[in-house]
């Protein structure tokens, strides 16, 4: 099963003591990953400025002191592995306890493998990358257990700047398997992959539709690129709203 990263929205305290935030940084995605040692965690806060770095112990874990009430990125680095980036928020308790298996940093292999199924993808080998499978939040199979893919997304990577234009996202064919030149939804596999994301703040912006012939829904995830990084967004969270009738 891969793991999702929880969003947190806050508001922003004036005269707060700092939170310490506390975690366990593992060596991939999966749920089988490993604590991972000597890996540095770095946070910034929501204009992206430089608040305070650890390095993992033999346990993989750290502590961090972060303000209180606001918007954090936390980017992991360790050798052999891609910056890997996540969005949160420190929270006002004085400890902040990250659960286990939300922050972890990509193994350059690992990375390869997942874009593998997106050679050609134009932009593909510069920048950074977000990478992720949508599904619905709010909705389970009955039979599976599991929650819907979400084949009629539309993603895009929005630089922060009014005047920079979106990045597209790149999707796989009917089939799932390879990318297709032509494809503007995410279809059957629900996967996706923005190439060539510059450094830097950004938006994460997902429109999708869940009911045939319904209107177009969007969300949007506040993010942070760390150079030639990569954000993995497995799953990519969307909504259920029943339509009004």
């Amino acid at each position: 099963m891969i793991r999702m990263l929880p969003v947190v929205l806050l508001v922003a305290a004036c005269g707060q003591s700092p939170v310490s935030v506390r975690g366990t940084v593992t060596d991939d995605i999966t749920s089988k990953s490993l604590p991972l040692v000597g890996a540095t965690v770095s946070i910034r806060n929501g204009m992206g400025g430089p608040v305070d770095e650890a390095t993992t112990n033999g346990r993989g874990r750290f502590n961090l002191q972060v303000p209180a009430g606001q918007r954090i990125y936390a980017i992991v680095e360790a050798d052999d592995h891609v910056p890997t980036s996540f969005t949160g928020g420190s929270g006002f308790d004085p400890v902040l306890r990250v659960p286990d298996g939300t922050l972890f940093a990509v193994p350059e292999t690992s990375l390869a493998t997942r874009l593998d199924p997106f050679a050609g993808c134009p932009g593909l080998e510069s920048g950074g990358v977000v990478i992720g499978e949508v599904r619905v939040n709010n909705l389970t199979d009955d039979e599976t257990g599991e929650n819907p893919l979400v084949q009629t997304a539309i993603v895009e990577w929005l630089p922060d700047g009014d005047s920079t234009a979106p990045i597209e996202a790149c999707y796989l064919d009917e089939e799932g398997v390879a990318y297709g030149p032509d494809a503007t939804l995410t279809g059957p596999s629900a996967l996706y992959a923005i190439p060539a994301v510059p450094a830097g703040l950004g938006i994460l912006s997902v429109r999708y539709s869940l009911v045939e012939g319904g209107p177009q829904t969007s969300v949007s995830y506040d993010a942070y690129m760390p150079e030639d990084g990569v954000i993995a967004r497995f799953p990519t969270w969307v909504e259920f709203e029943t339509p009004i009738q």
